[in-house]
């Protein structure tokens, strides 16, 4: 399912017109980029969790020639699916 595919749906659910759901999604993935950058984490009970992760600075090596190659610092976003939903997908 993409972007496109959700707003059908949402517009199907709700029984808005495309336009009108098309809001509805940006605004809910809207919020959930806001409250990760300010606050680490969104929490969503019974669906769960996205929260910012940081990665250390690392070293590693070119798998073709050997030379070691830095790997910079970076922040990454983990989504971890609540139990209730793991459940529900076994």
């Amino acid at each position: 399912m993409n972007k496109a595919d959700l707003n059908h749906y949402v517009c199907t659910r709700l029984a808005t017109t495309r336009a009108c759901s098309e809001e509805i999604v940006s605004a809910v993935l809207r919020g959930i980029q806001d409250g990760v950058q300010r606050e680490g984490q969104v929490v969503l009970a019974g669906f769960g969790c996205f929260r910012a992760r940081r990665h250390a600075e690392r070293f590693a090596r070119h798998p073709r020639t050997g030379v070691p190659v830095r790997i910079p610092a970076r922040v990454s976003v983990q989504f971890r699916a609540a139990l209730a939903w793991k459940r529900e997908l076994e």
